[in-house]
């Protein structure tokens, strides 16, 4: 379960004050296409590699069930290795738990971080990414002798070029591996096995019993929060403590105008807008990985099974981001139960 109580967050404002600057020019459209340079060369392209392994494989007829299960189904799987799905009094124990030491040992202190503007943040935040982004393609940011390539690219080769019926046949793909991990998860027959949709579908009932935690906060506040901390975890892994102290600014600025000053290789909008759709779509090693699941028998039950809904896992998801935001934040050990908890 995720506890907050082992490390208290009264560490935070050595690092952020009130006072805490977020003042830098809006991130440059050259950056942004410095990083989508690579996946939308021919090459690279993810919708022409995944259209063409949909080209050749003969699968049964299938659509995109409405249920909404394949949307759940990740984000049950990644709650199910924290919390305690199979045990109702347990989880709804743990889920409250985790909200009484949110409410003690984090919001009191970081409750103010909800004041900070939200545009100037996400736009430092969006800085800070687009620099991880591109040490991860061995380019330095903040190297000033650093030119734009030339790039010859035909407009067309704009445009997605995979169908929509591939596009639903990929998306489905990628969620059966998610709906498997659940049978294991309820320690349920594997997929497609006798008792393994109705073994399922109670399990998922039952959860949407389980009730949310009661806290002292509305779950915008408690959104916002998650979103602030996320956003200064994304800029301390780019620039270290000093951006979050402010010190850092004035090379941030430069290196923002730097790239600012840089020549257009090509149309930007066009690329981006790609590049934006290629981000959307799921790898080919996880579509590859779903069409070795898939059959019939699997997806008939799928189609007419209306999805409940499961009240407590927004606040759960969020609350396991704070906490891994929290841990990046300020270099502590992760967030374990402590002495006082049921659950040490």
């Amino acid at each position: 379960m995720v506890c907050f109580c082992k490390q208290p967050a009264a560490a935070i404002p050595t690092f952020i004050r009130p006072s805490f600057s977020m003042a830098l020019p809006q991130v440059p459209l050259q950056m942004q296409l410095a990083v989508a340079l690579p996946a939308i060369t021919p090459e690279n392209r993810l919708d022409m590699q995944i259209g063409a392994y949909l080209g050749n494989l003969n699968l049964p007829t299938i659509s995109m069930p409405n249920s909404g299960l394949f949307q759940i189904a990740p984000m049950l799987a990644l709650v199910a290795g924290t919390f305690p799905l199979m045990d109702l009094p347990a989880l709804e124990l743990s889920l409250q738990q985790m909200g009484d030491t949110m409410m003690t040992h984090v919001w009191p202190h970081l409750g103010w971080l909800t004041s900070l503007k939200i545009g100037p943040l996400l736009n430092f935040a969006l800085a800070a990414r687009l620099v991880l982004d591109l040490r991860a393609l061995g380019i330095d940011p903040f190297d000033m002798s650093y030119t734009m390539p030339r790039v010859s690219y035909p407009g067309h080769h704009f445009r997605m070029s995979m169908p929509m019926p591939q596009l639903h046949m990929a998306r489905l793909l990628l969620g059966l591996p998610s709906l498997f991990s659940l049978t294991e998860t309820f320690q349920l027959p594997t997929l497609g096995d006798d008792g393994s949709f109705p073994g399922l579908f109670s399990a998922l009932h039952r959860l949407a019993s389980v009730r949310p935690p009661q806290l002292g906060i509305t779950l915008p506040q408690l959104t916002k929060l998650a979103l602030v901390l996320n956003a200064l975890a994304t800029i301390k892994m780019a620039f270290g403590d000093p951006g979050l102290m402010g010190a850092g600014l004035a090379p941030i600025r430069a290196m923002m105008r730097f790239w600012g000053a840089l020549p257009f290789p090509m149309p930007p909008m066009p690329a981006l807008a790609l590049n934006a759709q290629l981000d959307a779509l799921p790898s080919l090693e996880s579509i590859q990985l779903g069409e070795g699941m898939v059959s019939p028998s699997i997806l008939a039950p799928l189609m007419g099974f209306s999805m409940p809904q499961i009240g407590f896992l927004p606040v759960a998801n969020l609350m396991l981001g704070l906490s891994a935001s929290l841990q990046l934040v300020l270099d502590m050990d992760p967030l374990d139960p402590c002495a006082l908890c049921p659950f040490s």
